[in-house]
């Protein structure tokens, strides 16, 4: 039996991610941090640290690239190691030698200005926006990562009711008076909104409040950044925006640039490493067949095999070592024991894609929306209409038990209020998350302490599912996982405006008021 767990609003308030405070630092400590440890400032022209990080970079990058290149072109891969590589080495070695903690924030900088232009892409709001709500929000005593999480349920609840998906979202602005405003392309117009939004919720009373935020996809640790009013959130966003900290979109662009180029090189390198190392693994191999043969001969009188040997597995099952065994890319991931091979893990796994994009924009944290969105393609194909084949399951987790006790079908009834036959995908979530705070407590706990992708997923099917065959198909789960992760990273680049389907919303409980 499958059951989700969406922290829902809980993993929203923990944030998108914990890149958001390392990105957002103030350069001007950088700088005096930096002319401390290297007595002095870098250079003669006063020029500011951000200039000198990506012109840092790019030095060490090239030389890095350079000694990947050599080392897997055609000929000596030892020669182009230790000669091409040697030789660039030399050539900068007071520079990069002078500057590898500066290389090293470079790096971390670069990655967070990517990620955070990423995220707003994927938002639909300006890295810039973002940048300045989270900032004023902060001034309030709102975490920054939770101001970014609520910005993103924020967003995706608000094209939802622009396009129909949410009626319970529309509904709630419509009796606080909130107009709907959209940009040229048809999408909501989100940081225009934000007044209005938040000059509405402020006019409620407490419980008002924290309804009106979670119908709007608000989590309550940021609900404070809406209650001040509109005028005063605008001020602090226009404050913050002229003297805060704000990446600006070239800095994306040059975030972006350097994880291109690092990664690339990284790459470059790696191949080359990786031929090296085929090349003497060949050569242990050649030297202990040698010995296995000569001792063979020794013992066995020089015959080709011993009497009653077994013959070999055959291939291509379930179950066989081939089924198992790692493959290629993923010999750290790969979990054995599984009964699904890599090409079916890898299917699996981007059919469950655009379900781990619903859960990010949500706000969950990417090891547990990888988790749940492949355990709800192992159950249903993330299907929340599929019913288990001459089984009680039903849903995207399959619940459902032939022994009353256990049958949480029971539960979603008195939960959500309707029978969990024809109930959508919202419904199912929020009830995956009302399991986790009350029946299912024990089973958060323990999902909540597993680590990575594919722990989650394994967690999640021992202790919230809890199928007959544990170890088989968490390892499966596990796998599938792991892949979706990776294939986060192959996907990373791809086109802007790329964003997930994820629908948000519940039942309207209080009035609301649309005068003061």
């Amino acid at each position: 039996m499958a059951k989700g767990a969406d922290r829902g609003m809980g993993a929203t308030q923990r944030g998108i991610s914990r890149w958001g405070r390392g990105i957002t630092r103030t350069f001007g400590e950088v700088e005096r941090a930096t002319e401390r440890a290297f007595a002095g400032p870098l250079g003669s022209n006063g020029s500011g640290v951000i200039s000198r990080l990506g012109a840092i970079r790019n030095m060490a990058t090239l030389a890095g690239g350079s000694m990947g290149e050599a080392a897997v072109g055609a000929g000596a891969l030892e020669a182009g190691i230790v000669g091409i590589g040697g030789a660039a080495l030399t050539a900068g070695a007071a520079v990069v030698g002078l500057a590898a903690g500066m290389v090293k924030l470079a790096d971390s900088w670069g990655k967070g200005a990517n990620q955070l232009g990423n995220m707003a892409s994927l938002m639909g709001v300006s890295t810039k926006g973002l940048q300045e709500f989270a900032g004023a929000a902060e001034r309030v005593g709102v975490d920054k990562d939770a101001a970014m999480g609520s910005m993103a349920g924020l967003s995706q609840t608000l094209n939802d009711a622009r396009y129909g998906r949410n009626s319970g979202a529309l509904a709630i602005m419509s009796k606080m008076g909130v107009a709907m405003k959209t940009k040229d392309d048809g999408t909501v117009d989100v940081e225009a909104m934000l007044p209005s939004i938040a000059e509405a919720i402020s006019r409620q009373n407490s419980s008002g409040r924290r309804t009106a935020g979670r119908a709007l996809g608000i989590s309550d640790n940021a609900l404070a950044a809406f209650t001040q009013g509109g005028a005063a959130l605008s001020a602090d966003m226009k404050d913050y925006g002229e003297n805060g900290t704000v990446i600006t979109d070239d800095d994306v662009k040059l975030g972006r640039d350097i994880t291109r180029r690092d990664t690339k090189a990284m790459q470059w390198a790696g191949k080359g490493l990786n031929a090296v190392q085929r090349a003497n693994a060949t050569a242990v191999k050649t030297v202990g067949d040698g010995a296995i043969s000569g001792y063979e001969a020794l013992t066995k009188g020089g015959g080709d095999s011993a009497p009653g040997a077994a013959p070999a597995p055959s291939a291509g099952g379930a179950g066989t070592p081939e089924a198992s065994a790692p493959p290629s890319g993923y010999t750290k991931g790969w979990r054995r024991g599984g009964r699904f091979s890599a090409k079916k893990v890898d299917g699996m796994a981007r059919a469950a894609y655009r379900h781990y994009l619903k859960y990010r924009a949500q706000g969950m944290p990417a090891d547990d929306a990888a988790g749940w969105a492949a355990v709800g393609q192992a159950e249903s194909s993330n299907d929340p209409h599929s019913q288990q084949p001459g089984g009680p399951g039903y849903g995207l987790f399959q619940w459902g038990s032939t022994k009353k006790k256990y049958d949480r079908r029971i539960d979603f009834q008195k939960a959500m209020g309707k029978s969990i036959y024809g109930s959508s995908a919202e419904d199912q979530e929020r009830f995956r998350k009302w399991e986790l705070g009350h029946t299912e407590k024990k089973a958060a706990r323990l999902i909540d302490q597993a680590r990575g992708s594919g722990g989650k997923a394994a967690a999640i099917t021992e202790h919230y599912e809890r199928p007959a065959e544990i170890a088989r198909d968490s390892a499966d789960r596990a796998n599938i996982a792991e892949r979706i992760v990776k294939l986060e990273i192959e996907f990373k680049n791809a086109p802007a405006g790329v964003k997930a389907t994820a629908r948000a919303g519940g039942a309207i409980s209080h009035a609301f008021s649309n005068s003061r």
